[in-house]
């Protein structure tokens, strides 16, 4: 009976030795194991979303930069639009001529200002004074319009109607400031 309880003994040892040894392995071993496993899942899913942004980022960006192409193509045509500096001596001429075409009888046609820095331009304004119908004014306004190849701009108008009686067509004065721009 001894021996039977020295050997029951032994077994219980061996089999609190193998639970330990268990133990341990599964604390120290398996459940870091573990837990490094879960943070590496959980920071896939992390570098996922970020790469999910990064790919709507991407094709902001590619939007971005298109729109861009088509803005710089844009200001190319309307710079190709402007006259040269030293052409600025042609646009008076060109206004009265715009001004005749509609029948409008020109009072004066001349610069304002000098000619001015406008960041990477130039601008000049030029005052037009005449007299004419309402058909004629508007004429003038719809050619300088039709003046495609320059760039202008309509700083003020000023528009006076003589109402004198017996007129059925009463006479307008008109005074306009126009700014043009020209590269350097």
């Amino acid at each position: 009976m001894e021996i039977k309880q020295r050997l029951q003994k032994i077994n219980l040892l061996a089999s609190v030795g193998v639970i330990v040894a268990l133990a341990g392995t599964a604390l120290f071993g398996v459940k870091p194991l573990f837990a490094a496993g879960a943070k590496s899942i959980n920071d896939a899913a992390g570098y996922r979303a970020q790469i999910d942004q990064l790919n709507i980022l991407t094709l902001k960006v590619a939007r971005a930069q298109e729109d861009q192409k088509k803005r710089d193509a844009r200001l190319k045509e309307v710079e190709a639009r402007l006259p040269s500096i030293a052409a600025v001596n042609q646009f008076v001429p060109e206004l009265a001529r715009v001004a005749e075409a509609a029948g409008l009888q020109v009072d004066n046609v001349a610069p304002v200002k000098e000619v001015k820095d406008a960041g990477d331009y130039k601008l000049m304004t030029v005052n037009v004074t005449g007299r004419g119908d309402f058909d004629t004014c508007y004429k003038f306004l719809t050619g300088l319009r039709a003046d495609n190849r320059k760039l202008t701009r309509l700083d003020s108008i000023s528009l006076d109607v003589d109402q004198e009686k017996g007129l059925d067509r009463p006479v307008c004065r008109l005074s306009v400031d126009i700014s043009t721009f020209m590269v350097r």
